[in-house]
């Protein structure tokens, strides 16, 4: 099974104490060592608390524990143990384990975050997805957003319309999908699939100026695109007031000011 979201993977709130076992099958050695390491392979030193070292303690019949205090930042982080038989050969095991941080954490959004992380959660049976865990996804499905409406309007929208709102969730939560949880289940989309699709095919109208987006009562509509002004009033050489020249080449006979002068 994939990890991750099914939770093959141990997840600690940070800074918590946790206890790590480990057991010998046939022969108890001689000595155990216990380590966390980071994600880069570099070992960690225990918290303060610690005295220093992690001290590996035996329950007897070859079983060994440790309570470790894990580490205070998010992230992947893996544990090792080693011990020594009589012989002094070495025999290692390792394991990882993810470091969250179950408490808010502030962020520009356009979604509702508790909104998103509640129906994250009812969404994928898991009760500790936590707002950091979505917030590279809101943040994507804001852009992508952006990217969109960028084109015919200024970015990003404030106030923020509701139906952009419940867009930045769908995009989040079908991306988290994506990611996460569509390896067991490709024949099978969840209806957020189904939404997204849907969205993203407004959004092309709203572009096109086929839809509108209302905000605060006000409908906002794709600001008409202008590629050239062309023709208009001549001068006396019969050139256009507008052209197709550069801005800084533009002329516009003298008679034309006078005209407009004198209506002020």
């Amino acid at each position: 099974m994939p990890p991750g979201i099914i939770g093959d993977i141990a997840r600690y709130e940070a800074g918590d104490t946790r206890q790590f076992t480990w057991a010998a099958t046939i022969t108890a050695p001689s000595t155990v060592a216990f380590n966390f390491f980071d994600t880069v392979g570099a070992s960690l030193a225990p918290a303060a608390v610690q005295a220093g070292s992690f001290f590996v303690a035996s329950s007897g019949n070859g079983a060994f524990y440790v309570n470790g205090v894990v580490p205070v930042s998010v992230g992947l982080y893996f544990y090792q143990w080693t011990a020594w038989d009589a012989a002094s050969r070495p025999y290692i095991t390792r394991g990882e384990f993810e470091i969250i941080r179950t408490e808010p954490v502030s962020f520009f959004t356009y979604a509702e975050v508790l909104d998103v992380t509640r129906t994250g959660r009812q969404i994928f049976g898991r009760g500790d997805i936590t707002q950091r865990d979505l917030r590279p996804y809101l943040e994507s499905g804001d852009a992508y957003i952006d990217a969109k409406l960028g084109v015919v309007m200024s970015v990003p929208l404030n106030p923020t319309p509701n139906l952009i709102r419940d867009m930045s969730k769908v995009f989040c939560l079908a991306n988290f999908y994506s990611d996460r949880y569509s390896v067991e289940h490709e024949d099978a989309p969840p209806a957020i699939i189904a939404r997204k699709k849907s969205y993203e095919a407004l959004l092309d109208k709203i572009v096109a100026g086929d839809a509108v987006l209302v905000s605060s009562g006000v409908a906002i509509r794709a600001e008409d695109e202008y590629v050239a002004l062309t023709g208009g009033l001549e001068h006396s050489a019969g050139v256009s007031v507008f052209g197709m020249r550069d801005f800084e080449t533009q002329t516009i006979d003298a008679d034309i000011v006078t005209a407009e002068d004198a209506k002020d």
